[in-house]
């Protein structure tokens, strides 16, 4: 998932995906920072140590 200045709408996103009927471990999720300036860096980065299956990355 590429993010760049979601920072208004990320966390209702990344609860959409948590909440799928499939179930979140059974999913694997990787999280790019595409340059952001706002705090989208630090919200992937909360998700990431969270949940195992969810992957930052931050070029």
């Amino acid at each position: 998932m590429a993010i760049f200045n979601a920072e208004k709408y990320l966390e209702t996103s990344l609860n959409s995906i948590i909440n799928q009927s499939i179930g979140v471990e059974n999913l694997q999720v990787i999280l790019v920072n595409d340059g952001s300036t706002d705090k989208t860096k630090s919200i992937i980065n909360e998700y990431a140590m969270k949940y195992d299956n969810f992957f930052s990355y931050s070029p």
